[in-house]
C-alpha cells in the first residue's frame, strides 16, 4: 500500500514538473501595433475567442491577461473570461471579472492575474477587456484599440455602448487582430510546426524553382530547420532539408524557402508539401501538410506589378496614400505600375466615375490592391510597409508576355493603343484593359485642394514621411494646394461598366495576338486644362479567371506624328504655340536639343535649342 502510494505521488511530482506557463495570443507582440476606434465618448468591449481543439492552447488553463490601453482618459477597465459574448458585462453574464486599477493603464502591456485560473473547455471560451473613454480629445482616446497582423475569424471582437451596440467581428473590417495574450499553464508539446497552404509555385522547364512557406512554430524551441517531402499523382518524394534564416520562436510564424523541382512539361500540377521533421526530430503538428500548385514555365519571364489605389482629393487621411504610392515609384522603378483611381469624392477634379473603371470593390481610403489580391493600407499594406507587400508580388514570374504602345493626336482627344500578347501556359483565357493614366497633374482651385487630417497629429509620433503633414511641416496645411498628382487614371476600356477591350480568347503556350484600341480622353475642362502640362502614360494588364493581374506594361504615349514636320535652327517665338519633346511630352518652354514646335499657323517643326 506504501509502495503504491509512493508511486502515485511519484507521478503526480512528474506531471507538475512538466507543466508551462507561456503568454499566448493571436499576435505575438512583436508586429506593429495599430490602432481604431469611435472617435467620440464610449465604452468599448473588446474580445477573442479560443476554441477548445486550438493547436497550442487548446485545454490549457488561463491564469492571466495581458491588453494595452494607452489612452490617456480610459477609466473603469476590466478584464474578463466567458463562455458566450456577454450582451451586458457584470459578474453575472461573465465566468470571472476583475477590475483594471487606473494605475495600471497607459501601457502597451498590461498584465492582470485572475482571481482563479480557468481551464479552456472542449467548446471553448471568450477573453476580453472592457474600459470607457470619457473624453476623445488626443488621437490616443479616439483609436484606442491595439491591434496588429493579418485579420483572420475570431481574433478581434468588438462592440460599444453606443456608436457599435452589437457584437462585430473586425475580419470583415481587414483591421487585423486583437492585441490581447493569455498566460497559459499546462504542457506544450515541442517539434510542433503547422505549414499553410501557398497557392502557386514557379520553375522554368528543366530547372527547380523556389517557394516561400509559411510556418507556425507551436513548440517552445526555436525553429531553425524543417525536412518535407513533396507528393504528386499519389508518389512522394525522396525528404528535403531546408534551413531558416531567422529562427521561429514559439507563437511566431515565419518563413522557409524551399526547392521544388520543375515537372517534365509545361502545365500545371496540384502538390501536396508535407513538413516531415522540424530541427531534425519528428514533426508532431497536427497541420503539417500544405496544398499548392506547380506551374511550370518554358522560361521564367519578370513581370510588372500593378498597383490601383483607391483616393480622392476629399480624403483626409489619404496623404498617406499618397506618400506609399510615390515610395514604390521610388524604390520599383519601371517594375512599377501605379494606376491611382480619384473615385472618394466626385468634387475631384481627377474623379473617374465608378462605370469608367473595374470595379475593384474598395470601402475605405486610402487603400490598395498589388495585382488585384487582398485589399491593402496605400502605406501600411498588411504589416509595417506597403513596399514589403509588393517585393513579396515580385517574387512570382509572368504568365505572359504584354507590350504596349500609344500615340495621341495634337488635340489630345484620342489615345490609339496597340498591345502584343503571348502566351506562357497552354489553355490561357486573358482578360486584356488598357488605361491611360497621367503624372505631373496640378491645379487651382478647391477641386485640387487635398484634405489632410494629419494637422491634428503629432509629427513626432508619426514617421518622417508622414510628419511633413503635421502641422508645421512642409505640407502642414489643410487643405493641401498645389499639390502634384502622379499615376492617376484618365481614362479605361471600361465604358459604362463593361470592359470594351477586344477578348483575347484562349491561347496556348507561345502564341502571340497583337490587339489595337482606341480611348477617348476626358472632356472635363479642369482636368483637360491639367492633362496639357501632364506627362501621358499608357497601360496594358492582363487579368485571369481569377480576376488578378498576371503581368502588364507601361509606357509614355507618343504624339502622333505631325506632317509636314522641317528640320530648322531658328524660328520666331512670337509664332509659336505649343512645344513637345521628340517623344511626344508638352513642355513650358523649349530644352536644350531637338524640340517639335507648334506654329501660330498650324504648321510643325523641328527646332535646335543650344
Amino acid at each position: 500500500m506504501k509502495k503504491s502510494f509512493t508511486l502515485f505521488f511519484f507521478c503526480l511530482l512528474s506531471i507538475m514538473a512538466s507543466a508551462q506557463e507561456e503568454w499566448w495570443g493571436y499576435v505575438s507582440g512583436n508586429e506593429k501595433i495599430n490602432s481604431i476606434g469611435v472617435s467620440e465618448p464610449d465604452t468599448y468591449h473588446c474580445a477573442i475567442y479560443i476554441p477548445g481543439d486550438h493547436a497550442i492552447a487548446g485545454g490549457k488553463t488561463i491564469k492571466a491577461i495581458r491588453f494595452g490601453l494607452v489612452a490617456p482618459h480610459a477609466t473603469n477597465a476590466k478584464v474578463w473570461v466567458a463562455s458566450s459574448l456577454p450582451t451586458t458585462v457584470d459578474s453575472e453574464n461573465t465566468l470571472q471579472l476583475k477590475d483594471v486599477p487606473d494605475s495600471k493603464l497607459g501601457s502597451e502591456q498590461i498584465d492582470v492575474e485572475l482571481n482563479s485560473p480557468v481551464t479552456i473547455p472542449a467548446e471553448g471560451i471568450y477573453v476580453g477587456y472592457s474600459f470607457t473613454i470619457t473624453e476623445a480629445s488626443s488621437s490616443e482616446d479616439k483609436y484606442p484599440v491595439l491591434f496588429a497582423g493579418k485579420a483572420a475569424i475570431n481574433t478581434f471582437l468588438l462592440k460599444t455602448d453606443v456608436a457599435v451596440k452589437e457584437w462585430s467581428d473586425l475580419v470583415n473590417n481587414d483591421f487585423g487582430r486583437l492585441f490581447l495574450q493569455v498566460l497559459l499553464e499546462g504542457v506544450f508539446e515541442d517539434n510542433n510546426v503547422a505549414v499553410e497552404d501557398f497557392g502557386t509555385a514557379y520553375a522554368a522547364l528543366g530547372l527547380s524553382g523556389t517557394a516561400k512557406i509559411k510556418l507556425s512554430n507551436a513548440g517552445l524551441t526555436p525553429v531553425s530547420s524543417i525536412d518535407y517531402t513533396i507528393t504528386t499523382d499519389g508518389e512522394t518524394s525522396a525528404e528535403q532539408h531546408a534551413d531558416i534564416a531567422t529562427p521561429i520562436t514559439f507563437n511566431a510564424t515565419g518563413t522557409a524557402t524551399i526547392n521544388i523541382p520543375a515537372d517534365a512539361t509545361v502545365g500545371q500540377k496540384e502538390k501536396t508539401l508535407t513538413v516531415t521533421k522540424v530541427n531534425g526530430n519528428v514533426n508532431n503538428a497536427a497541420k503539417n501538410t500544405a496544398n499548392f500548385t506547380l506551374t511550370t514555365l518554358p522560361e521564367l519571364v519578370e513581370r510588372k506589378v500593378v498597383v490601383e489605389e483607391y483616393t480622392g482629393t476629399g480624403c483626409g487621411w489619404c496623404p498617406r496614400g499618397m506618400v506609399g504610392m510615390e515610395k514604390l515609384r521610388q524604390t520599383f522603378g519601371d517594375r512599377f505600375v501605379g494606376i491611382v483611381v480619384h473615385q472618394y469624392n466626385s468634387a475631384d477634379a481627377m474623379y473617374i466615375a465608378d462605370n469608367a473603371y473595374a470595379s475593384l470593390g474598395f470601402r475605405s481610403a486610402p487603400s490598395c490592391r498589388i495585382n488585384r489580391s487582398e485589399v491593402l493600407d496605400s502605406y501600411f499594406g498588411s504589416g509595417q510597409s506597403i513596399v514589403e507587400d509588393f517585393a513579396a508580388e515580385m517574387d512570382a514570374p509572368a504568365l505572359a508576355k504584354v507590350n504596349v504602345s500609344a500615340t495621341i493626336g495634337e488635340d489630345l482627344k484620342k489615345v490609339k493603343a496597340k498591345a502584343n500578347i503571348e502566351t506562357l501556359i497552354d489553355n490561357s483565357e486573358y482578360k486584356l484593359e488598357f488605361v491611360v493614366i497621367g503624372d505631373g497633374l496640378k491645379g487651382t482651385g478647391s477641386s485640387w485642394n487635398q484634405a489632410n487630417y494629419y494637422t491634428q497629429e503629432t509629427a513626432s509620433e508619426l514617421p518622417e514621411d508622414l510628419s511633413i503633414f503635421c502641422t508645421g511641416g512642409k505640407y502642414g496645411t489643410s487643405p493641401i494646394t498645389g499639390w502634384s498628382f502622379n499615376d492617376v487614371a484618365l481614362v479605361s476600356s471600361y465604358v459604362s461598366g463593361s470592359n470594351k477591350a477586344p477578348k483575347l480568347g484562349v491561347m496556348n503556350t507561345g502564341e502571340q495576338k497583337e490587339v489595337e484600341y482606341t480611348l477617348t480622353m476626358p472632356t472635363k475642362t479642369t482636368l483637360k486644362n491639367a492633362v496639357k502640362d501632364a506627362e501621358l502614360y499608357i497601360v496594358a494588364f492582363l487579368v485571369d479567371g481569377q480576376k488578378h493581374i498576371v503581368n502588364a506594361d507601361k509606357q509614355k504615349i507618343t504624339i502622333a506624328n505631325p506632317a509636314g514636320i522641317e528640320n530648322v535652327n531658328t524660328t520666331d517665338d512670337s509664332e509659336q504655340i505649343t512645344h513637345y519633346t521628340l517623344d511626344g511630352r508638352r513642355i513650358q518652354t523649349m530644352q536644350k536639343g531637338i524640340n517639335i514646335v507648334r506654329m501660330a499657323n498650324g504648321k510643325t517643326i523641328k527646332v535646335v535649342s543650344k
